[in-house]
Parts: structure tokens; C-alpha cells; sequence
């Protein structure tokens, strides 16, 4: 048995696994994964498909690694297919979602009106100068949360001005 803390993104994990020693005392390796890789790349028995042909244009590759899900007694990942845990045996509650059908008419929408809808919009976020304006803007688009879309937008404008007159001052300063 070995115990393999697994820092640094991108570093390999498969040295505490062998499914190949499984009767000569190997196979067995805990895994302490402080970043989150297993999320990223799957679990380390999860068969990767290698080629030199380069990557697919698609987004990520989501579709290569399994689904994988928390045990809430343990804390163990398992797969998201998984009914009970295989370490504690605990039983996985499987969430249902529920879908919300609204009436309404698709339309298609050409790239050029898409990109004038932008400009509209962002002349219109541009033109408002309070808070309020702000959050009746969100409001009236429908955002979930407009009063803080709101303050992001403040604070971006904050940050624009703190950083372009920083800019003024050392192009200043540098001029001596």
C-alpha cells in the first residue's frame, strides 16, 4: 500500500496503482488530491485513449471522462453511476432534476443581428450612470441577480479608471 499526495496539476499518479501486483500486495493506493485533478483528468483506472493525431476540436473532452460524484460519509469519489460507496457502503442518493418547459417560439437569430443586439446593449450599460440605472437594466434583461451584475459592472468601471491612471503616472514618471 502507498499513499501518493497528489499536488502540483498534471502530475502523474499512476506509480501508486498497479492493478497488475493486486495479489502480490499492490493495487491498493490512497490518493490525496489537494488540487482537484480527478475532476479534471478522471479517476487513474480510467482507460485514456492516446493518440498522436492531436485534439479533437470539441469543448474540453467531457466526453472521455466519466461523471464522477463525492460520497457524503467517507468523502470518497465514485463514479456517478454508482448506487452505494464501495468503502463505506454507504447509499449514494441520486438527485432527480426536474425540467421547467415555458411556452414560447424559437427563433433563429442571424450572427449580424446578435452582434448589433451586443452593441445596443453595451451602449446602453455604457449610458447608465447609477446604480439604479444599473439594476433596472438588469432587471429588465432578465438577469438572476441584477443588482450584483450591477456592482460588477461598478467595480470594473472602478478598476478601468485605478489602472489607467496608474498608466498615466508611470509613462510619466518613466519620462525623467
Amino acid at each position: 500500500m502507498e499513499i501518493l499526495v497528489y499536488s502540483p496539476p498534471l502530475e502523474g499518479a499512476g506509480g501508486g496503482y498497479s492493478p497488475h501486483l493486486e495479489g502480490a500486495g499492490g493495487g491498493l493506493a490512497y490518493i490525496i488530491d489537494t488540487v482537484g485533478n480527478i475532476w479534471r483528468h478522471g479517476a487513474i483506472e480510467h482507460i485514456n485513449s492516446w493518440s498522436l493525431d492531436g485534439l479533437k476540436k470539441s469543448i474540453k473532452n467531457k466526453e472521455t471522462i466519466p461523471p464522477l460524484r463525492r460520497c457524503k460519509q467517507c468523502f470518497i469519489i465514485l463514479p456517478l453511476t454508482a448506487s452505494q460507496c464501495h468503502i463505506c457502503g454507504g447509499q449514494v442518493e441520486k438527485s432527480a432534476r426536474e425540467l421547467k418547459q415555458i411556452e414560447g417560439e424559437l427563433l433563429k437569430i442571424e450572427k449580424e443581428q446578435l452582434i448589433i443586439k451586443k452593441q445596443e446593449q453595451t451602449k446602453e450599460r455604457k449610458h447608465a450612470r447609477t446604480d439604479e440605472e444599473l439594476v433596472a437594466i438588469g432587471t429588465a434583461r432578465g438577469y438572476k441577480n441584477p443588482r450584483y451584475w450591477a456592482q460588477c459592472v461598478i467595480n470594473g468601471r472602478k478598476n478601468k479608471t485605478a489602472s489607467s491612471l496608474r498608466g498615466t503616472k508611470q509613462s510619466n514618471s518613466s519620462s525623467f
